[in-house]
């Protein structure tokens, strides 16, 4: 990169997002502790003198942490497993992304494309409105009524949720082709499981009851994330902007110009991809893992962070399967089936993406087997096609 390009690069970050802090995660994370100061100056109106008070919307301090939301080497789980032992959902709360991919259907290797379509700022929109717990657990047992307002971690079988019935909008609704969103391998849940607070919502808002065993609450709450999502939310549309994608733009008009941005202006690009790591490695960092500095169970550096905060989990599986509800899309990694390439504005029907966030990628042929093994697709389509070619082989994972 040019020496210009470059100071133009940083320059714009630092103004969008912030002086850069290290990687582009620790920045998204220096970011939230920057728009949330855990203290603020206070006037003693006795002396006259200012003195340190803490804000009740920030993480102000380190808290104790509950044994079913810290990850496998962490040392409270030390004694409690045998050594490298893998926690199961009935042990540990499992909020992680999709890994999931339905096997074609006879009708749709007929069709010519598999077409995937990318949410962009997934992680960061994840995060907006989401309530925060702002202090230390609550233990509550003896089958505790569940509160959707208080952030945590409940217990709970959700193994009778039957999605070819589920409830949306007053009316009852298959869903069943849809991954379930209670697993990341959008599986039936099996028995009691650990869920966060929005994904138990999730199950009452399609009708269906929970009875919680036990959970671990917060009763200080507050929408921490906010101001932090609407910062990166802002400079992603900004930068979107200078390559030309703007938000008035629908149909193909928008199409042609997300094709297009990154030859308008390769600086502006790198931002973009700058943009999105932040979100996404700043939410990663809120319950980051040993990276190997020292033994299972030890104390890690991660650790002394008051932003460590392994309860802050993100909406992110019930998210992406209401918005798989209409045919105009699919969440990450979940592609769906289509004989064109317009799914956002196909036949006229609405797309439920706000279209700057929306990016098609590369088709890949669809059709028969030897076609799929013959052409691997570029991008994110090798991810789909790889996805596929798992399901059609029992989950046996294929190069």
């Amino acid at each position: 990169m040019h020496p210009a390009d470059l100071a133009r690069h940083l320059g714009l970050y630092a103004a969008r997002v912030m002086t850069p802090r290290g990687s582009t995660a620790t920045t998204g994370l220096e970011l939230m502790t920057a728009l949330r100061p855990p203290t603020r100056a206070e006037k003693d109106p006795d002396t006259g003198e200012f003195k340190r008070a803490f804000n009740d919307d920030a993480l102000t301090q380190l808290y104790p942490v509950v044994e079913c939301e810290v990850p496998d080497e962490h040392p409270i789980l030390k004694g409690k497993f045998a050594r490298h032992h893998l926690c199961t959902p009935a042990e540990m709360l499992m909020e992680e992304p999709y890994d999931w991919c339905r096997p074609l259907t006879d009708e749709e290797c007929a069709n010519p494309y598999l077409v995937v379509v990318d949410l962009n700022m997934s992680f960061a929109a994840a995060a907006n409105g989401l309530t925060v717990g702002l202090n230390g657990p609550t233990h509550l047992t003896g089958n505790p009524q569940f509160d959707a307002a208080l952030p945590g971690s409940w217990l709970v079988d959700l193994s009778h949720v039957d999605l070819s019935r589920v409830q949306v909008g007053g009316r009852t609704v298959d869903g069943d082709r849809l991954p379930s969103p209670f697993t990341p391998k959008g599986e039936k849940p099996e028995g009691p499981a650990w869920y966060a607070t929005p994904t138990v919502a999730y199950a009452v808002e399609l009708g269906f009851d929970v009875a919680p065993i036990e959970a671990y609450v917060r009763a200080q709450t507050g929408r921490y994330l906010d101001p932090w999502y609407k910062r990166l939310r802002d400079a992603y549309v900004e930068t979107m902007a200078d390559m030309g994608v703007t938000t008035d733009l629908t149909g193909q008009e928008f199409l042609d110009a997300m094709a297009r941005r990154k030859q308008v202006d390769p600086t502006m690009a790198l931002l973009e991809t700058a943009i999105k790591a932040t979100a996404k490695g700043a939410i990663g960092k809120l319950r980051q893992r040993s990276r190997g500095q020292v033994p299972y169970y030890e104390p890690y550096p991660a650790l002394n962070r008051e932003t460590w905060r392994p309860d802050t989990m993100r909406p992110g599986r019930p998210g992406r399967r209401r918005e798989q509800r209409p045919p105009a899309g699919a969440g990450p990694s979940c592609g769906r089936k289509s004989h064109g390439i317009d799914l956002s504005w196909r036949n006229g029907s609405p797309c439920r993406f706000p279209p700057m966030f929306i990016q098609m990628s590369e088709s890949a042929p669809a059709g028969s087997r030897r076609r799929r093994l013959r052409l691997p697709p570029p991008g994110r389509a090798r991810g789909a096609r790889r996805g596929v070619e798992q399901a059609a082989r029992g989950g046996r994972l294929v190069g």
